[in-house]
């Protein structure tokens, strides 16, 4: 998805909207987004400030992740993320069958993938998508116990 020259002050500004963590801000963004007359402008908009906020500040990410409804209907948050980390976690040599996601989009590993995981040194470039990683399976610990 690469974004129209036009676009990318609005995903910049999404971006900053997006990394308070407002709810606030989050609304009042949707509704700058919706008086563009492109009906797809605040979908890309917004699908990709999610994914570029994945690199620049992975704890906003994660706090999207947990808050999905604050962007839907316009882009389901946890079907992104999940979309954006999977390759880059495969890359590290991990085999796809030991990730299972559920029908709303968590990620559900093995007790042995997930201890390999934290353990792994990412390259500094994949540090964000380690740290969004870690943060989701310590999130699913805290949903199954």
């Amino acid at each position: 998805m690469i974004p129209s020259p036009d676009n990318e002050k609005a995903i910049a500004i999404a971006i900053t909207l997006l990394k308070r963590k407002s709810p606030q801000n989050i609304q009042t963004l949707k509704n700058l987004l919706t008086f563009i007359p492109n009906p797809n402008h605040i979908n890309t908009v917004l699908a990709i400030a999610v994914m570029r906020l994945i690199y620049i500040c992975p704890k906003s990410a994660f706090w999207l992740f947990e808050n999905p409804q604050l962007l839907e209907p316009e882009v389901n948050v946890r079907a992104i993320i999940i979309r954006e980390l999977m390759p880059k976690v495969l890359s590290w040599g991990y085999p796809k069958e030991n990730f299972h996601i559920t029908d709303d989009y968590r990620l559900d590993v093995s007790d042995d993938t997930k201890h390999a995981l934290l353990l792994h040194r990412p390259e500094p470039a994949d540090e964000s998508m380690f740290m969004l990683l870690c943060a989701l399976l310590s999130e699913h610990d805290r949903l199954s116990v």
